[in-house]
């Protein structure tokens, strides 16, 4: 029995209609294989194979320090509580009306699936009353290319493949005037330069940047 997956023998044989076939009939053992996420899939002609498994969606924890953190959703997916059992309060920039806004307020501004989009493609802010980790279960990653930047201050998504990578590697078409990361150890700001790398693990959390004019990033 392999690890992760049931065979289940039966004795019924799978045909091709000989009208479909072309060359000998292949037949396959009606037998199905059980994936992890619970779901089954059966032998294919004509190698007789199992077919694959859907695909899973990974668990990204989004870490939260004691006070104020600057963080994303590290793309499309679900998000949970994880191990923060206190409440945890979040403000998004609504850039259409220039203000900050709950999440209530933000979803009857918006609409649920608009706010989630925002919430990938920029980052937000949480605050927590003690360090603890949401969960994050990931069906697709936010990709570097589909966040743009209006004119003036934006805040921002690092993605994991921003990760060991400057600001200068995707920068698209954008010229950075001033960038700024937030500590949330220490509570506060701190310049960066666009040569400075997205530390590995540093993903989803967020920072500042300002331009002079719209643009997107991108790999160069």
């Amino acid at each position: 029995m392999e690890k992760n997956c049931l065979i289940l023998g039966l004795s019924v044989l799978f045909l091709l209609p000989t009208a479909l076939a072309e060359g000998p009939v292949v037949a396959c053992t009606m037998e199905a294989k059980l994936c992890p996420d619970g779901t089954a899939v059966g032998r294919m002609p004509p190698d007789c194979e199992f077919a694959p498994c859907p695909e899973q969606a990974d668990t990204v924890w989004i870490r939260l320090s004691q006070g104020w953190n600057l963080v994303a959703l590290p793309g499309s997916g679900q998000l949970s509580s994880g191990n923060c059992t206190g409440e945890v309060y979040a403000l998004i920039y609504l850039r259409d009306e220039g203000r900050f806004a709950t999440l209530d307020e933000a979803s009857a501004s918006m609409g649920e699936e608009a706010m989630a989009e925002s919430m990938r493609l920029n980052s937000f802010w949480a605050y927590s009353f003690s360090p603890c980790s949401m969960e994050f279960t990931l069906a697709r990653a936010t990709q570097v290319g589909e966040i743009t930047l209006d004119e003036g201050w934006n805040f921002l998504p690092i993605t994991s493949e921003m990760e060991g990578a400057s600001l200068d590697d995707v920068c698209g078409d954008c010229v950075f005037d001033r960038v700024y990361g937030w500590d949330p150890a220490g509570q506060e700001w701190s310049a960066r330069s666009t040569g400075d790398e997205f530390a590995p693990g540093s993903a989803p959390a967020g920072f500042a940047a300002k331009v002079n004019r719209a643009c997107s990033l991108g790999a160069q």
